[in-house]
């Protein structure tokens, strides 16, 4: 049902239109014999070892992000990146980022921290990228060599966001959102109120990383971290690809990406991505064959390593949670064995009993539990129909 509400969606068909564009216009410009070529003297060595340094990343992000829910609540090394992982998945499945809110829901249902506390850490993680980010196109646009009016015109833009950033960064630090959730509860009555107040309350909690000295500084010494992980696994993929770019050069596609993922698509970026990176590359000199074959793999080591990822661990936890329903089924089987003990029956009425549960265990524990659980339900439903 979920599905067929998706399909008539027009937001989902309009973000479609644009990916499918995109990545249209993406296919027309390359230049197919060249672009294989690339990838058949591409250094797999190095691709592989782009691979880890990326993963790496997503690991020091998931860091990160315990670091700023630590004043709440210490979720752990794990749970932060199971969340994350499983939330990238989201992200490159649907659209409009609704791994942000898959992302709140897997920490808030296991843990004692609020959704709105959870959304507040989100926010101020998305500041530290924000920032840093802008940091590395004020960067890029000192380095690398472009049209003076393009440089001035980036210039103020890096400027600007950089100042509002800042701006944002400085009320966040205060307790304005809280102050004005309060203000607001105090004009409505009843249960909106409380609500009000509530989310006021965990709002102050959420934000209370930014207040704190050594967690501030904690988080952007991994966001720095985070950050310098993700240029170093670009220009060894790059350095794959035999691509001439400098290290500027280099500065200048992280912050492209960056922006190029947060622009509106049906999912992972695809259309958009492809097409404003073919055009940075371009405007960077290199050759569409090159480019197209970097602009692939990059999106490819993206993608596909972090959905992996998180496909086996929503495996994982679907037959964590099926193991007791698995057990309670292995129970039933052996059932019989305890009533005709219990009643004292002859052993050798119970030897058959024995030996067929035997037999029964020995076939059912090396299934994964979720066929025995669909097993067990599909009998059950034979047996009330019967």
């Amino acid at each position: 049902m979920r599905r067929l509400q998706l399909l008539r969606s027009r937001r989902f068909w309009l973000l479609a239109a644009v990916s499918g564009g995109g990545l249209a216009l993406f296919i027309t410009q390359l230049d197919f014999s060249s672009m294989g070529a690339s990838f058949a003297q591409a250094d797999l060595g190095l691709v592989a070892l782009a691979g880890v340094l990326y993963l790496t990343a997503h690991a020091v992000r998931s860091v990160r992000w315990r670091v700023l829910m630590s004043h709440i609540h210490d979720c752990g090394r794990w749970r932060p990146f199971h969340a994350l992982s499983i939330a990238m998945l989201t992200n490159n499945v649907l659209p409009v980022k609704a791994g942000m809110a898959a992302r709140g829901h897997l920490i808030s249902s296991k843990t004692p921290i609020s959704h709105a506390a959870v959304g507040s850490s989100l926010i101020v993680e998305g500041l530290f990228d924000g920032l840093v980010a802008l940091g590395l196109v004020m960067l890029a646009i000192a380095l690398v060599p472009m049209d003076p009016t393009v440089q001035a015109a980036a210039t103020g833009l890096a400027l600007t966001m950089l100042v509002l950033g800042a701006t944002i960064a400085v009320v966040l630090s205060g307790r304005g959102p809280a102050q004005l959730c309060g203000r607001l509860a105090s004009r409505v009555p009843g249960r909106a109120g409380r609500l009000l107040r509530e989310t006021g309350a965990a709002l102050r909690e959420g934000l209370g990383a930014v207040r704190r000295p050594s967690l501030a500084s904690a988080a952007l010494y991994t966001s720095l971290m985070y950050w310098l992980l993700l240029g170093a696994a670009y220009m060894l993929l790059g350095a794959a690809f035999h691509l001439p770019l400098s290290v500027p050069e280099y500065v200048a596609i992280l912050a492209v990406v960056q922006l190029a993922i947060g622009a509106p698509s049906a999912g992972a970026g695809v259309g958009t991505f492809q097409i404003v990176m073919a055009q940075t590359m371009a405007a960077m000199g290199v050759a569409s064959g090159a480019a197209g074959a970097y602009v692939v793999a990059l999106h490819a080591m993206m993608v596909v390593p972090v959905s992996l990822l998180g496909i086996a661990l929503l495996w994982a936890d679907r037959t964590d949670a099926a193991r007791p329903a698995a057990a309670r089924v292995v129970a039933r089987l052996r059932a019989p064995i305890t009533i005709a003990r219990a009643h004292a029956v002859p052993a050798r009425f119970r030897q058959p009993l024995s030996t067929r549960f035997s037999v029964v265990r020995r076939t059912v524990e090396p299934i994964p539990a979720p066929v025995v659980i669909a097993t067990a339900q599909s009998n059950a439903d034979i047996s009330r129909a019967a």
